[in-house]
């Protein structure tokens, strides 16, 4: 089937408490993540739920399967200027 699929109620763990640094708008992570933050602050959360097309897509990763939704959360510890 074409349609996105998701792993079970909470999905599969990829990454955990794991920072790291990202240049909005560099593409340097997933198209979903990157327009996800945008407007976030210091000490702001969110859950990103990402579709495919904006995720890993028809290919997937190592540790995601092709078309799967991709649910993040993400909390912001430092803005560089």
């Amino acid at each position: 089937t074409d349609e996105p699929k998701a792993l079970g109620d909470r999905g599969a763990e990829i990454a955990s408490g794991k920072d790291f640094i990202m240049h909005v708008g560099k593409s340097n992570v997933i198209k979903g993540f990157d327009q996800g933050v945008l407007g976030m602050h210091v000490g702001g959360s969110r859950t990103l739920v990402i579709p495919p097309d904006q995720a890993y897509g028809d290919a997937g990763t190592e540790k995601v399967p092709p078309k799967m939704i991709v649910q993040v959360e993400v909390q912001v510890t430092k803005i560089a200027k």
